[in-house]
């Protein structure tokens, strides 16, 4: 009977243990965010990166971090350059961007900062898809009709 006592006694604090590692990583996850913001803001934008992928990696429930992440990414990113760092650093920001607004569609400005990356790296086709999307739920969204004749243009559709 005792040992029964201790072998619960030994699963109930393993079990308490786990939950409060579970809790402490969502406080170190948000010390990280804070870090990543205060290098954000001081444009060390590497050192940004590093602390938002620690804190995903500490919390990976944090959907938002992939906004910071794709951010991080979109400001180390040298437009018009075909250096391999700078397409790795486009590619992470779009895919980082995507994840974020699947969770959260209703960011505009993150909407936004994707169609940019989309157009610093020539990707008009993705730019097309995305304000053909915006003219579906929404016919007379002007903005999105101006867009698309600018990207049918930079694309050379001229007929579309």
């Amino acid at each position: 009977m005792r040992i029964r006592r201790h072998r619960a006694l030994a699963a109930a604090m393993v079990m308490l243990a786990a939950l409060s590692l579970g809790g402490c990583n969502k406080l170190q996850a948000r010390s990280e965010i804070k870090k990543g913001n205060e290098f954000f803001k001081a444009a060390s934008y590497p050192a940004a990166l590093a602390a938002y992928e620690n804190a995903a990696r500490l919390d990976p429930g944090q959907s938002k971090l992939k906004k910071n992440i794709g951010l991080a990414y979109m400001a180390m990113y040298q437009p018009g350059s075909k250096h391999p760092k700078d397409i790795e650093f486009a590619a992470k920001a779009i895919e980082n961007l995507q994840a974020y607004l699947k969770e959260h569609p209703e960011d505009k400005r993150a909407h936004e900062f994707l169609v940019s990356m989309y157009l610093n790296t020539d990707r008009y086709d993705d730019a097309i898809k995305f304000y053909q999307e915006r003219l579906a739920t929404d016919p007379k969204d002007v903005k999105a009709i101006q867009s698309l004749a600018a990207m049918y243009f930079k694309k050379g559709d001229f007929n579309k």
